[in-house]
């Protein structure tokens, strides 16, 4: 028996409910919707089910991400026992952050403005300075990062990922969830019609969902703590 095949029945005597735990891994990170939409055809639901449960399942966990993790991590902080993860982890965020928008950015900028909104040019600003869309596009290219990240099926992306992204940059909760919200729709959407089309290779897929999140897990939880040993010696 296939390590997947044990895992579905380890989940089932668990819950007692396919769609409990479907709904479960759904909103489990690293899992999501790209692990749980192939468990879930695995139990035997249709792909229309599986992407419907599956979507709505993750798209219910996003506003508790956006309104608790900063308050959270503001109070793990205080422990002082976890200060140094919880640093740690938002040094972890904080680079993720600039590397995406860092590059998004020199995208942008080399793409330069599209002729649409070249007509926005502030009639008023004869220095040549920044356009209307130059000055509203930074927060445009979070939002649309937002939803990428969320439709990515691939590690280290989904909710989860958009969702603390969001919270650490302080962007609009409504926008953040709407962008989100879509991207894993989307996501939802790729993940059930490549299933579709892979139905007989389900084991293998699930073996490879399990190996990449045990793989994606160790590598995140091992750089946050490699980074809070090195603060910790910075500060001794």
């Amino acid at each position: 028996m296939s390590i997947a095949e044990n895992l579905i029945r380890l989940i089932k005597t668990l819950t007692g409910n396919d769609i409990l735990a479907v709904v479960i891994l759904s909103m489990t990170p690293f899992i999501e919707v790209r692990g749980a939409i192939p468990f879930a055809l695995g139990l035997g639901l249709s792909p229309f089910d599986a992407w419907l449960f599956c979507a709505m399942s993750a798209t219910l966990a996003v506003p508790p991400i956006l309104l608790l993790f900063s308050p959270v991590v503001a109070l793990l902080k205080k422990l002082p026992i976890l200060n140094g993860l919880i640093c740690a982890l938002e040094e972890v965020i904080g680079e993720k952050c600039q590397k995406i928008i860092g590059r998004a950015e020199s995208r942008r900028k080399k793409r330069g403005p599209s002729r649409r909104k070249k007509a926005f040019v502030n009639p008023g600003n004869a220095s040549g300075g920044d356009d209307i869309y130059t000055a509203k596009s930074p927060d445009a290219v979070k939002y649309r990062l937002l939803f990428f990240l969320a439709a990515a099926p691939i590690p280290l992306t989904g909710i989860w990922s958009s969702g603390i992204i969001a919270a650490f940059l302080g962007l609009d909760k409504i926008k953040a969830f709407t962008a989100i919200a879509l991207g894993n729709l989307v996501s939802s959407a790729i993940v059930a019609l490549l299933m579709r089309f892979f139905i007989k290779q389900m084991p293998l897929i699930l073996n490879a969902v399990i190996a990449s999140v045990l793989c994606v897990s160790i590598y995140t939880i091992g750089k946050i703590i490699l980074k809070s040993l090195t603060r910790d010696k910075k500060a001794d």
